[in-house]
């Protein structure tokens, strides 16, 4: 891909997933490729690591990275930790709190390399409310802000003041995407994508496909109409976080449950017969027709229980929790690869 044309893909991703939209219209054909804001936000994280420390561990840090890198990386940082809804008055306070703060010289310098003078200047005079040299680690600045949800301060009124100056979180982002168009960026983030390891570019995926369709009503049928080996990624990964977090019982009343009756397939279809089989005991458990929402057939199942015997948990919750037994956790995840590679679904 061209330089500018990178760019211009770049921008476009960081401008959609920084202003919180990334999730409206994605496509299968979205599906197939890794965009350049997750190897942006990969890098970002290497770029944390890099900045907590030392003042001389960070410095020799830093020095290695090109100014206009840094820029982007810095901002990218601080965007991360102002999540999309936080008022502007509570950015400061909390960015500064994490570690998302320990490189804001850098974030300062940034803004004015993107030409964003008033949001530069509300973020030197908030770096100047700490002690010089700017302190890199996040607990030694908390000296300074007291408690997170304790009394304001006098550093955390100042912050929240300055706050106001730096302005929406809109117009941070949009900075960043200025940043992004500097000349060299674009070979940077071709090699930083070509060097994504496969496990990676998988993990995007299943992260992708579990919050993009994972979400709000009508998620059984949103997850039926994608193809395969979609659809099979999605419920296999999704079964194996709930049941290794709080077993089966766990997996089949929460709102995961809904989609145990295609979970069965799945398993199947990756080559897992014996996982299929402990779901599909599970799902024999409730009514049938499947439930459109099985916690509810527990909750019905523990009140039944409680009139009985005075507690909650039933004979039948415990059948239920006792299927976790039969679940071998760790074949899942490789089982998931050999399949993901097998199909061609992982994202280039």
């Amino acid at each position: 891909m061209e330089g500018i044309a990178l760019v211009e893909e770049l921008r476009d991703d960081w401008l959609r997933e920084g202003l919180g939209s990334g999730g409206k219209g994605i496509s299968i054909s979205d599906l197939r490729r890794i965009p350049l804001s997750f190897v942006l936000t990969l890098e970002t994280e290497a770029f944390s690591s890099a900045v907590f420390g030392t003042q001389k561990q960070v410095a020799a840090a830093l020095a290695a990275i090109p100014p206009e890198r840094r820029h982007v990386l810095a901002l990218s940082l601080l965007l991360q930790g102002w999540y999309a809804h936080m008022p502007s008055r509570e950015a400061f306070r909390h960015l500064f709190y994490g570690h998302w703060g320990n490189a804001a010289p850098e974030a300062a310098d940034a803004l004015a390399a993107a030409g964003a003078t008033r949001q530069e200047e509300a973020l030197r005079k908030a770096i100047a409310l700490f002690r010089s040299p700017f302190p890199r680690q996040q607990h030694l600045r908390h000296k300074l802000l007291g408690e997170y949800w304790g009394p304001p301060t006098e550093a955390t009124s100042a912050l929240a003041e300055l706050g106001e100056v730096l302005g929406p979180r809109e117009e941070l982002v949009r900075a960043t995407a200025v940043l992004v168009e500097a000349p060299g960026l674009s070979v940077w983030f071709e090699e930083a994508c070509r060097a994504l390891k496969p496990a990676d570019r998988l993990g995007w995926l299943i992260d992708t496909l579990l919050t993009r369709f994972v979400s709000g009503r009508g998620t059984p049928k949103k997850v039926a109409a994608l193809p395969d080996p979609y659809r099979a990624l999605l419920l296999a990964a999704y079964a194996e976080a709930e049941i290794s977090n709080g077993g089966v019982h766990q997996y089949m009343t929460n709102s995961s449950g809904t989609l145990a009756p295609q979970a069965v397939e799945a398993f199947d279809t990756i080559g897992l017969p014996d996982h299929a089989a402990v779901i599909a005991k599970a799902v024999a458990m409730f009514p049938d027709p499947f439930p459109a929402n099985p916690g509810k057939h527990q909750a019905q199942q523990a009140r039944e229980a409680e009139k009985r015997t005075g507690e909650p948990w039933s004979d039948w919750d415990e059948e239920l929790a006792g299927l976790t037994k039969g679940w071998k956790g760790r074949a899942v995840g490789p089982a998931i690869r050999a399949y993901a590679r097998r199909e061609g679904a992982v994202p280039a």
